[in-house]
This record gives C-alpha cells, structure tokens and sequence, in this order.
C-alpha cells in the first residue's frame, strides 16, 4: 500500500495503491490524520489502483467521513475500481459518500457546482456481509461438516445447516442447545488469508422454510487477535446497517 498526495486548492487528493487490509491499517491511519489535522477538510479518495480493502479501512473512511462532517468538510470517492464498486454497491456506501468517475469531477463539486455521481452496474456480492462457508466439528470428536454462515457479530455467528444435502456429515438433531463445536472459516472482508479457528457452544436454533436450520453459535475460546479482528468487522457492519440496500 502506498498513498500519492495531489492538493488542488482547498482539496485534498489521496489517490491510494495496493491493498488495503489489516497490516497496513495502523500506518495508513496515522497518514489520514495528519492530512486533514491541520484543518484540510474537503478530501478526494482515488481508489482506481486499489485491489482489495478489508472492513477496518471501510470503518476508518466512514469514521473519517463524519469527523470531516461535524467540521463542515466531506470525503468523497472518485474512480473506484470494479473491486470497489461491488463494495461500495453492497454495503450501501454511496449514501455515506458521494462517489464522482474522476478526481477532476470531485474538485468541481467542492467548488459548488453539481456535478452527477458515478453510476454503477456492480452486483451486491452477500459474502463481504458476511455469507460465507465454514466447516465445524462436535468438539467431543467425529466428522467435520459444511455449513453456510450467514452473519458474524462480535460474539458469535449464525449459519445454515445442511447447506448442501449432499454434504450432511452431523446429524443436524445432535446441534442441540449447549452443544459445544469447533468451527473454522474464512472471510477475506475481515483479513484475506487467515483461517479463523474458533470453539464455542449452540445457543439457539430455528428451522427455515428451505428444510435447512439456522443455528447461533456463541464463541467461549477465541484468541485475542482473532477476537480484535471479528469485533472491527462486526463495528463496521454497524456503522453501514442504516445505509445497507435491502435483498428479496
């Protein structure tokens, strides 16, 4: 990751590079305080050459976006990469940030005159919410099985089980409340290569109308780092909740 600086005028240009995930966070977030410390409040965020962005920096722009706010300024998007625009699509963040096709198009706006937004045909991608496969074991022993996660909060995740007929290996009778299993996952919104391995019991379950049940399962062992990761995510999915486009 590195940050190109450009200032026309009163405006602040970031164009940004690489990827942006959680071993850049900390350096990137120090860099975007000392930009808009001295007062630079009208800020441009070029995302063209970005390939991949992870919650934490979604919850630092939108975190950004109303500091900037409550002391009269704005962030604004210009040239989101294809990545982009699925993110921004699915997570509603054109109703956080205004969202222009070129930098030179956000100055204008700065400068007064209405400028139209960039309109996009990216898809709504449910697994940046957190829809995604996960496997998960009884933790008193026997096979592994597949299961779809459907959402994860600080404090645990619910998921749908059988995902897949053809992948039933627990008898979804023994999941009964108290139960304690050992899942695993990814999820690349939260950090793109890491494999989350966490223990925990069932809390509840209830039977959907597709024949499969959605279970919620509470986390009892998780590591620190683990935890820091899964609470940001879980941060960030509040602060975009309000703005979130609805599904059928």
């Amino acid at each position: 990751m590195n940050i190109d600086r450009k200032d026309d005028g009163n405006v602040t240009i970031l164009t940004l590079h690489g990827e942006l995930d959680t071993n850049n966070l900390e350096e990137g977030k120090a860099y975007l305080e000392s930009v808009v410390d001295p007062g630079r409040t009208q800020l441009c965020l070029n995302l063209d050459d970005v390939r991949f962005i992870n919650s934490s920096w979604i919850g630092h722009f939108v975190a950004l976006q109303r500091r900037l706010e409550a002391e009269g300024g704005q962030t604004v998007l210009s040239q989101p990469s294809k990545f982009l625009q699925t993110t921004i699509k699915t997570l509603g963040l054109d109703r956080v940030f205004r969202v222009f096709s070129s930098d030179a198009e956000a100055v204008k706006h700065f400068a007064g005159e209405e400028m139209a937004t960039l309109e996009s045909d990216a898809a709504i991608d449910p697994a940046i919410l957190g829809s995604t496969e996960m496997f998960f074991r009884i933790t008193e022993g026997g096979p592994e099985a597949y299961a779809r996660i459907l959402h994860i909060w600080k404090d645990g995740i619910s998921f749908r089980y059988p995902d897949d007929p053809d992948r039933v290996k627990i008898d979804p009778d023994e999941l009964i409340t108290g139960k304690r299993i050992a899942v695993r996952f990814q999820q690349p919104f939260i950090d793109k290569d890491h494999v989350f391995e966490l223990e925990g019991e069932i809390a509840y379950s209830l039977d959907q109308d597709d024949g499969s049940i959605k279970f919620n399962f509470r986390y009892t062992d998780v590591n620190e780092a683990d935890l820091k990761m899964i609470e940001a995510f879980a941060r960030t999915k509040d602060m975009v909740m309000p703005y979130l486009p609805k599904q059928d």
